[in-house]
C-alpha cells in the first residue's frame, strides 16, 4: 500500500519538474533508459520522470510522473485558489483544451496524441478510471476513493486538481476531466473546452487486445447467441474475453454494463444470453482483458421477440352448491399488452376458452374471478388465462367439488274450509336445500305419518307459499296431512296435521233434523249421485227462524225469516247485538221450496239461523226425483 501511494503521489501531486541535478534550465539529453519507472523523457527542453501504477486486475499503465510543461502553446500559470501554486516550475501550465489537446471524441477508451511528446496522450476517461482502481479507490463513491489516495499527506490543505481528458461529453464543447481536492476524486466531471486544466501525459502503446462483434443470432424472446472473434493479443496473454451488453446504454462499457465471459486467450468464440426481458432492444459488443486494459468491439443492436404470457393459477375459494372464487397472477406479459384475463372450467379436464370462462380486466397481476351457474355435488377442473397480440396461455390447473345440497324445509300452515268430502291447506317451503325444488304439495292418509305413497297433490315447483286443495274424502272422518317438498337430494316432510271432515245425514229424514237456539246450525245432508229436484220442508213454528241451502258451492234456497211477525222488535234487537243486519220477518213460520240438482254433488249443507231463545225448528231435505 505504501508503494502504491508512493507513486500516486508523485503522480498526481504536482511534483516539480526533474532536471539534472546541479543544472539549471534546459539542458542536453542524457543517456535514458527505456523501462517506465527508470526512463526519463526528454520533451521541449524538459526532463520527465516516469511511473508504472499497476491496479488490482494486473493492469499496468506507463505515465509521466510529472505535469507537462511547454510554453510553445497557450497556457496560463497555475495559480489562483492554490497557494501552494506559486511556481510554474514546479505544477506545470493550465492550457485550453481546443488550443493544446485537439479534436474532441465520445469513445471513453480514446487517447488524443495532442500536444504530448512522442509516444505518449492524453489519458482517455478509462486511463483515469484505472489509475483511481490502482489505489483502491471506488469511483463510485468519490470520498472514499480521495481518502484511499491518501493525498492530503502529502499536499498542503486546501490543494486540488484538474485533468483534461481525450473523452468529450456532449455536443455543446464540454469535456470530461479528472478532479480531485482534499475531500474528493472525480472521474465523470466535465468543463468548457475553452476553459483551462492541467495535462498529464501516458505512454500510448497498444496495450488491449484487439477483438470484434461479428453477428447476433438465434435471437428469442429471453435471449441470443452473440458471435466474437479476439484476433490479436497486442502482445499480452488474454486473460479474459467474453461481451458487454445493456438495455439503456447505447454504448455499453466494461465497467458499468453487464458482463458475460467466455474463456481466455485469441479465436473465435460465442456468449449465449439468457433471461433478457422479451420485446426489449438490447445493445451488444465484444471485449478482451489482457494486462493492457480491455479491447472493446463495435456495438451490435437486437431486440428480443414477444410471446404469450405466463399466468398463475389461484387456489379455489368460497365454494358453495353452484359457485365458487378463484382467479391468478399474470406474471409476464411476454413483451405484448395482455388485452384478456380471467378463468375458464369444466368438468372433464383441460379447460379452455371454448368451455366456459369469465372475463376479468387486461395487463398483469393479480385477479379474481366468480364462477357461477354450476352444479351440485359436481367436480370442476379450472385455469386462468391471459391473452396478448401473441395468443392465449393457460395457467396450471385446479380442481374442486361443489357442496352437496340438503333436502328441502316445508312448513304446513293451516288446513282450512273443511266440508264432509274436502278441505284446504296452506304451506310454505321455506328453503331450497341448496337445490332447485322440482315438486311441492300435501300427502295424507287415516292412519297416519303419510308420505307419497298415500294420496297426495302436486302444486308446482320452487320455494314460497302454496296451497293445496284436498278433496274425494269421506265424510266424518279424521284424516292426518303433512305437506311435502322435493328436490336432488329428496323429499322432505313438515309437521303433521290432522282434521275431521263434517258428518252427513240421509236426505228423505223427516222432521228428525230439528233443533233450538243456534246460530247457525249446520246440517249436512247426503243427496247421492243423481241429479233431480230436490224438495224442502221447513217449519220454524212461531219464533222466527231462517233456513239456507248451500250445494256445491252455490246457495240454491234461503228462506228468510219466518215465523210470527210480533217477534219483529225482539229479532231486530239480537241480530244488533250480534253485529248482523237487521232482516223483515215473512209469515207464516213453515213452507215448501225446491232446487234443481244438476251435478253429481253428493251433498248439501243446511244452515239454520235461529237467534232467538225459546225457539223450535225441523226441516226434512227430500233425495232427488
Amino acid at each position: 500500500m505504501i508503494m502504491r501511494l508512493t507513486i500516486l503521489f508523485i503522480l498526481l501531486s504536482f511534483y516539480g519538474f526533474s532536471q539534472v541535478p546541479a543544472v539549471g534550465g534546459r539542458l542536453s539529453v542524457p543517456e535514458q533508459s527505456t523501462d517506465c519507472g527508470d526512463a526519463l523523457i526528454y520533451y521541449d527542453g524538459y526532463f520527465y520522470h516516469t511511473i508504472a501504477v499497476t491496479n488490482s486486475a494486473g493492469i499496468t499503465q506507463c505515465w509521466l510522473a510529472e505535469n507537462l510543461h511547454t510554453d510553445n502553446y497557450s497556457y496560463t500559470n497555475p495559480t489562483g485558489n492554490n497557494n501552494t501554486w506559486d511556481s510554474q516550475q514546479n505544477y506545470g501550465y493550465l492550457y485550453n483544451y481546443g488550443d493544446f489537446v485537439g479534436a474532441a471524441n465520445f469513445d471513453p477508451y480514446y487517447r488524443s496524441q495532442g500536444q504530448c511528446p512522442s509516444g505518449y496522450a492524453v489519458p482517455s476517461f478509462y486511463d483515469f478510471y484505472r489509475l483511481t482502481s490502482a489505489a483502491g479507490g471506488d469511483i463510485s463513491n468519490a470520498a472514499t476513493a480521495w481518502s484511499e489516495l491518501k493525498l492530503t499527506e502529502a499536499i498542503s490543505s486546501g490543494t486540488s486538481g484538474k485533468y483534461w481528458t481525450s473523452y468529450a461529453q456532449n455536443d455543446l464543447g464540454d469535456m470530461r476531466v479528472f478532479q480531485f481536492d482534499d475531500a474528493s476524486v472525480n472521474v465523470s466531471g466535465y468543463d468548457y473546452t475553452g476553459n483551462t486544466a492541467s495535462v498529464r501525459c501516458i505512454k500510448n502503446i497498444r496495450e488491449t487486445p484487439v477483438v470484434s462483434t461479428t453477428g447476433i443470432s438465434n435471437i428469442t424472446t429471453d435471449g441470443a447467441t452473440i458471435s466474437c472473434n479476439a484476433t490479436s493479443d497486442s502482445g499480452y496473454s488474454i486473460t479474459q474475453r467474453g461481451i458487454v451488453y445493456s438495455s439503456s446504454n447505447m454504448n455499453p462499457q466494461t465497467f458499468s454494463d453487464a458482463l458475460q465471459n467466455n474463456g481466455s486467450g485469441t479465436g473465435s468464440y460465442s456468449v449465449t444470453l439468457s433471461g433478457l426481458s422479451a420485446n426489449t432492444t438490447y445493445r451488444v459488443r465484444a471485449y478482451a482483458r489482457n494486462a493492457g486494459g480491455d479491447g472493446i468491439g463495435v456495438v451490435l443492436e437486437f431486440k428480443t421477440g414477444s410471446s404469450t404470457p405466463s399466468v398463475l393459477t389461484s387456489d379455489v375459494t368460497n365454494i358453495s352448491l353452484t359457485t365458487a372464487q378463484c382467479g391468478g397472477n399474470v406474471v409476464n406479459d411476454g413483451g405484448a399488452t395482455v388485452t384478456a384475463r380471467g378463468v375458464c372450467w369444466n368438468t372433464s379436464g383441460s379447460p379452455t376458452l371454448s368451455n366456459s370462462y369469465t372475463s376479468d380486466g387486461t395487463g398483469t397481476g393479480s385477479f379474481t374471478s366468480s364462477i357461477t351457474g354450476l352444479s351440485a355435488s359436481t367436480a370442476y377442473y379450472v385455469r386462468a388465462y391471459a391473452t396478448n397480440a401473441n395468443g392465449t396461455i393457460y395457467g396450471n390447473e385446479v380442481s374442486f367439488i361443489t357442496g352437496t345440497p340438503a333436502a328441502p324445509t316445508v312448513v304446513l300452515n293451516s288446513i282450512t274450509n273443511i266440508t264432509p268430502d274436502a278441505a284446504s291447506v296452506s304451506s310454505s317451503v321455506t328453503n331450497s336445500g341448496g337445490a332447485t325444488v322440482t315438486a311441492r304439495g300435501v300427502c295424507w292418509n287415516t292412519s297416519g305419518s303419510p308420505t307419497l305413497s298415500n294420496s297426495y297433490t302436486t302444486d308446482g315447483s320452487g320455494t314460497g307459499t302454496f296451497s293445496s286443495s284436498i278433496t274425494g274424502l269421506s265424510s266424518g272422518t279424521t284424516y292426518y296431512v303433512r305437506s311435502y317438498a322435493t328436490n336432488s337430494t329428496g323429499t322432505s316432510y313438515s309437521a303433521e296435521s290432522s282434521f275431521t271432515t263434517q258428518s252427513t245425514v240421509a236426505c228423505d229424514g223427516g222432521n228428525e233434523y230439528e233443533g233450538g237456539q243456534t246460530f247457525p246450525t249446520v246440517i249436512n245432508v247426503t243427496l247421492g249421485s243423481s241429479t233431480g229436484t230436490v224438495n224442502f220442508d221447513f217449519n220454524a213454528r212461531n219464533v222466527p227462524d231462517k233456513f239456507v241451502v248451500v250445494y256445491d258451492g252455490n246457495t240454491v234456497i234461503n228462506t228468510g225469516y219466518r215465523g210470527l211477525t210480533s217477534q219483529q222488535s225482539a229479532l231486530d234487537a239480537e241480530l244488533t247485538s250480534r253485529g248482523e243486519s237487521t232482516e223483515t220477518i215473512t209469515s207464516p213460520g213453515d213452507g215448501s221450496t225446491s232446487f234443481n240438482k244438476t251435478t253429481a254433488t253428493t251433498y248439501a249443507t243446511v244452515y239454520v239461523y235461529a237467534p232467538l231463545s225459546s225457539t223450535l225448528w225441523d226441516f226434512t231435505l227430500y233425495c232427488p226425483e
